[in-house]
């Protein structure tokens, strides 16, 4: 199970990865073509927008995991015992499952709401960018879900 979590979480970091650059290259695509030759592409706006989106959920799992997340640590700091820490961690991780149970049910909603809609520009159903939403959630919570186990 473990082999293919890391099989995921590899695609996940490959998809981000290419979004990032995808975003990076259409910007500068665009720039240069806005003050070189007076032309912008309309489309590209858009897709920077939703290579962006993907970037963030996708990537999401992989700062769980490398506990690269935001995290208030104000209580962290005045706690000294262990076991009170244990217990403080467990409390954050089950909060955190909660809010992305909530996030990935709410982003679920969403995707069925976008199945009638389109984007304006590059006419991409918004379903398939909505679902960038719960996808993310849902790698996220599995991996708070294997954090819990391995404490």
């Amino acid at each position: 199970m473990a082999k293919l979590w890391n099989i995921i979480q590899r695609i996940s970091y490959a998809v981000a990865a290419f979004c990032m650059f995808a975003v990076i290259l259409l910007i500068f695509i665009n720039v240069l073509c806005r003050y070189v030759f007076s032309f912008s592409i309309s489309w590209s706006e858009e897709m920077t927008r939703y290579m962006f989106i993907g970037t963030l959920f996708f990537t999401l799992n992989i700062m769980v995991s490398q506990n690269a997340a935001l995290r208030v640590d104000i209580l962290d700091n005045f706690i000294h015992n262990q076991r009170s820490k244990h217990i403080l961690n467990l409390i954050t991780y089950v909060l955190t499952v909660v809010a992305l149970l909530v996030f990935t049910l709410s982003g679920v909603m969403l995707v069925q709401a976008g199945l009638t809609s389109v984007s304006p520009s590059m006419h991409i159903p918004m379903w398939i960018i909505y679902a960038m939403m719960p996808l993310g959630y849902f790698l996220a919570l599995i991996e708070v879900l294997r954090k819990i186990a391995a404490e």
